[in-house]
C-alpha cells in the first residue's frame, strides 16, 4: 500500500459501524470506509482543471473555465462525483454525520497540498454558509464541519460567521447554470472586516456549475479580500 493510500485511509478512523458509501457493516475493519470501495472513492483522474480543480478525462483546462472568467484564483476538488462517493456527500448533508465531513476535511487538506501551493498562500478558511431557516432545519452546516477539519489538520483560522447567506434562495437541484447565477445573486455578503486583505479559501462539499463558488468568491473580493481560492470535496467528471 503506498504512502498516501496509508494517509487517506488513516484519517477515516471510523465512528461508524456502516461504510457510508455501501452501506457495508464495517464489522472487524480499521477504516471507516470498506477496503473494497476505498480505491474507487479516492481514485484519481486522468486530469484535473488548473482553473476549477473538476476532474478531466485529458486537458488542461474544462470547457466552463476555457469560456468564462472568475472572481477566485483556483480551486481544487478531492473526489469524483460518482456512485462511490454521493453516499458519503448525502451522509454528510443530511445524515447529520458531522464527525465524517470533518475527517473528510483532514483529507482535503492531503488532497490540496498533493496537487496545489494553494495552503500556502491562504491567510483564513471560510466555509460556505447555509441561509438561517435551512440551517435551523437542518442542525448543521456541513461546509462548516469540512472547513474546521481542514484548518486544524493544517493549523489555519477558520471564520464561520463573516460569510452569511443573505435570503433563502430555491433549491439548485435541476436549475441550469445561468438560472444558478440568478437564484444566487446577491445571496452571499461578508459581515465582517476579519477578511480584508486576506487570502481566503472557501469550503463547500460539492461543486455543480460553480455559480455558488463564483458568488461567494465575488462577494470576498466586494469586502476587500486580496485572493480567493476554494476546496470541495467532489465534482463531477467534465
Amino acid at each position: 500500500m503506498s504512502n498516501l493510500w496509508s494517509r487517506l485511509l488513516k484519517a477515516l478512523y471510523p465512528s461508524s459501524p456502516y461504510c457510508p458509501a455501501c452501506g457495508r457493516v464495517l464489522f472487524g475493519e480499521k477504516y471507516s470506509i470498506c477496503s473494497k470501495c476505498a480505491p474507487y472513492v479516492f481514485a484519481d483522474a486522468p486530469a484535473y482543471c488548473k482553473i476549477c480543480g473538476c476532474a478531466l478525462r485529458g486537458g488542461e483546462v474544462c470547457a466552463t473555465c476555457y469560456k468564462n472568467v472568475y472572481s477566485y484564483e483556483r480551486g481544487v476538488c478531492m473526489l469524483i462525483y460518482n456512485r462511490y462517493s454521493r453516499p458519503i456527500i448525502h451522509s454528510m448533508k443530511y445524515d447529520n454525520n458531522t464527525d465524517l465531513a470533518r475527517r473528510f476535511g483532514a483529507l482535503l487538506s492531503i488532497d490540496i497540498l498533493r496537487k496545489t501551493d494553494i495552503l500556502h498562500k491562504v491567510d483564513v478558511i471560510v466555509p460556505v454558509p447555509l441561509a438561517p431557516l435551512r440551517y435551523q432545519q437542518r442542525g448543521y452546516n456541513q461546509a462548516q464541519c469540512i472547513a474546521e477539519g481542514l484548518a486544524e489538520a493544517i493549523s489555519k483560522p477558520v471564520e464561520i460567521h463573516a460569510l452569511q447567506k443573505t435570503r433563502e434562495t430555491a433549491d439548485q437541484i435541476g436549475l441550469s447554470r445561468l438560472e444558478r447565477e440568478k437564484n444566487l445573486r446577491g445571496s452571499f455578503a461578508v459581515v465582517s472586516d476579519v477578511l480584508k486583505d486576506k487570502n481566503v479559501l472557501l469550503i463547500d462539499d460539492v461543486l455543480t456549475t460553480g455559480s455558488t463558488i463564483q458568488a461567494c468568491a465575488k462577494a470576498f473580493l466586494d469586502a476587500g479580500c486580496h485572493k480567493v481560492y476554494f476546496a470541495v470535496i467532489a465534482s463531477s467528471m467534465h
